[in-house]
């Protein structure tokens, strides 16, 4: 009997009853995922999507592990990250970008910015990258990662992944259809990747899907259409594929991080990733003076950075100096080396087989 306020252990997914509980838990979010989409899956409902998800995760959390709210977000992958793996997610999606120019370069059509790309770039980061990890690697994947290998857990992840997306096999037709599943399987691998380097978060697997979900921002002229939504699944699976040969020692600081040494320590890849952001606003703005194709080109650079990257890294920096501010003023409280509880990193509660793929 689970008392209240008292979390249930979570236990490797093998028997009939426990299968029963992880599978009643998957539909209701996938049912919730799916249904409010319906609404538009433009990414214009986003936010509301995103909301009805976390709702309904937090609900199902509750219930098959006794977690308060805080506690199942936290589960469900939305927790403190790692800086490492969030910077070559970035790289990543800045690579999927490519896509573009390399669809002009072939087809001479260029893509276009939709006239209401900023509030549909903030809905596809809160539909596609955040509600839907949240779904596949917060709870899908996380769940049958315990006991298992990582190769285990993705191929026992697959089968649920290809069920939502048949939808698409039907009303998109079948090259965009069998594309889509082969986009989200392979994908499977490197996301889940980034989730288990990430610290047990979602928001490193979150920027990179949002990057693979980025055509949605743009107009495709018909005569490019086949070219690009064929190069579109080539970079979708070929870029973060690369995130595999990253070695995980490289992007994991493990399970706690002591306090940094100074301020500068504590905010240095936050404002490394400023910097590069200033970079690619005064390449945009180069661009920007230049032809039509330059001038696009601009936009298409400067559209991600300003809306994206820049907020995410402020949002990053203002975290850092806080949790600098608080292991500092806890270390001089109590006189610890910050070692402890105050910069102990969230991570998954789950004790997992860690063996390779």
């Amino acid at each position: 009997m689970i008392e209240e306020g008292q979390v249930r252990p979570e236990v490797p997914v093998r028997t009939r009853a426990e299968w029963a509980r992880f599978l009643l838990g998957f539909a209701v979010l996938l049912a919730v995922l799916m249904g409010t989409s319906a609404l538009d899956a433009t990414g214009r409902f986003g936010l509301l999507i995103l909301t009805a998800v976390l709702v309904a995760g937090t609900a199902v959390e509750w219930v098959l592990s006794g977690s308060r709210a805080a506690q199942a977000l936290r589960h469900l992958g939305l927790g403190w990250p790692s800086a490492r793996a969030l910077l070559v997610a970035c790289a990543a999606g800045a690579l999927v970008q490519l896509v573009y120019p390399i669809t002009t370069s072939i087809t001479a059509a260029m893509p276009r910015l939709r006239p209401d790309w900023p509030w549909l770039l903030i809905g596809i980061f809160a539909f596609h990258g955040v509600a839907e990890e949240v779904v596949w690697r917060g709870y899908a994947y996380r769940r049958l990662r315990v006991g298992r290998s990582f190769g285990h857990a993705v191929l026992w992840t697959m089968p649920l992944v290809a069920v939502a997306h048949v939808p698409i096999l039907i009303t998109s037709g079948p090259l965009v259809g069998v594309a889509a599943l082969i986009v989200a399987a392979v994908t499977a691998v490197p996301l889940a990747y980034l989730f288990d380097r990430g610290r047990a978060t979602i928001w490193a697997a979150a920027v990179v899907h949002t990057a693979i979900d980025s055509f949605k921002l743009v107009a495709v002229p018909a005569a490019a259409l086949t070219t690009f939504s064929l190069l579109l699944a080539a970079v979708s699976v070929i870029i973060p594929l690369l995130v595999l040969a990253i070695p995980r020692t490289a992007l994991s600081t493990g399970p706690t991080a002591p306090a940094p040494s100074g301020p500068w320590q504590a905010v240095r890849w936050p404002v490394g990733v400023v910097v590069v952001a200033g970079m690619l606003v005064a390449l945009a703005s180069e661009l920007d003076t230049g032809s039509a194709a330059a001038r696009e080109a601009a936009r298409l650079i400067g559209a991600p950075t300003v809306w994206i990257l820049l907020p995410l890294a402020a949002t990053w920096l203002l975290f850092a100096a806080l949790r600098y501010g608080h292991a500092h003023r806890r270390t001089a409280r109590t006189g610890s080396t910050g070692t402890g509880s105050a910069w102990e990193l969230e991570t998954s509660p789950l004790r997992r087989n860690d063996k390779g793929v």
